[in-house]
């Protein structure tokens, strides 16, 4: 591109504003991109949720009692009730009256009723979700 009366010096300084715009431009949309992955992945998650208390019985590891529920402590893993004698899914294990999973990337998990629902497999008495959100 000329600049009108510039010489090469204008358009050195021309050429490198634009490749410094490009520059942040490229680091921004980086940002971006690794917001986005994180937000997607987070919402694959099992949500960390305060949970009915067990009548008998303490909170999961990493909950609190608070009223009638086992509120989430800071670094709370995911965890699910558990019914009487139910096998915990893949992923989870047994925590007095609960499903605690093994980590805060557990796959989401609801209580099997017959069939799972679409987009769900057959894990222990539960169904976990079949992929990433």
């Amino acid at each position: 591109m000329s600049v009108q009366g510039g010489g090469p010096l204008v358009r050195a300084r021309w050429c490198c504003r634009l490749s410094v715009g490009v520059k942040s431009l490229g680091q921004g949309l980086l940002v971006l991109a690794a917001v986005a992955a994180l937000a997607a992945r987070a919402s694959a998650e099992q949500p960390v949720q305060p949970l009915p208390k067990p009548e008998k019985g303490q909170c999961p590891s990493g909950y609190i009692s608070s009223g009638a529920y086992c509120s989430p402590m800071r670094d709370a893993k995911p965890a699910l009730p558990k019914a009487a004698r139910a096998k915990c899914p893949s992923g989870y294990f047994s925590s007095g009256s609960y499903c605690l999973a093994s980590s805060r990337e557990a796959r989401e998990a609801v209580p099997r009723v017959g069939q799972c629902p679409s987009g769900y497999y057959s894990s222990g008495d539960y169904c976990l979700r079949s992929q990433v959100r």
